[in-house]
């Protein structure tokens, strides 16, 4: 039995072509695995995905050659951001440890969802929406609620589950069930190794 808020993220995810992904700040292991694994599931549907993490401390980690990294402190930041978030596909890192507000256009995309995260306001993500994208914003999350939630009918959380990945490895067949032609039986051997970075 699917959720009445699972089932309208789903809508939400079938009726839209370009999708934002975000997490919390400083993402860990889970927030890396979860938005990778569902931004590789919506792309084999033929979604656009716009992955966007903000560090407010270092990377404890190296960034792949295809991925895009931009420091706040970069002279054109705010218009090299602007040009980037047009794009079809995006994975970006954003360098910001003074801390400052991220804001972007949210009606570049027609949705987002924001996962490992239980707070109902963006700044978790460490950005906010000068406007919202059309079809407003889901949550996927497993934390214990301690906040309202902007949206409660796009509020899909599940605390008794261990991760955030955990939930994005079993709702990916829905996703996928989305386009009869990825309907299962499928290899998600890549998305198995995505959602065990955590371990």
């Amino acid at each position: 039995m699917i959720s009445p808020q699972l089932t309208q993220i789903l809508r939400n995810i079938d009726n839209s072509k370009k999708i934002l992904i975000l997490t919390h700040q400083d993402p860990d292991a889970d927030a890396f695995g979860s938005t990778r694994a569902i931004s590789y599931s919506l792309q084999l549907i033929s979604k656009k995905t716009t992955l966007i993490y903000v560090y407010y401390h270092r990377p404890l980690r190296t960034f792949k050659p295809e991925e895009t990294v931009l420091s706040a402190d970069h002279p054109n930041a705010k218009k090299k951001l602007a040009t980037l978030l047009k794009q079809d596909q995006l994975v970006l890192h954003y360098l910001n440890p003074a801390g400052d507000e991220l804001s972007i256009h949210g009606n570049l995309f027609d949705y987002a969802l924001i996962l490992d995260t239980n707070y109902s306001d963006h700044s978790i993500t460490g950005l906010i929406f000068e406007s919202e994208p059309k079809k407003g914003v889901g949550s996927i999350d497993h934390h214990v609620r301690s906040h309202p939630i902007k949206n409660p009918d796009q509020d899909y959380n599940q605390p008794r589950k261990s991760s955030a990945s955990e939930i994005v490895y079993q709702i990916i067949p829905q996703i996928l069930n989305l386009h009869k032609k990825y309907s299962l039986p499928l290899d998600l051997s890549y998305l198995k190794q995505l959602l065990n970075t955590q371990k």
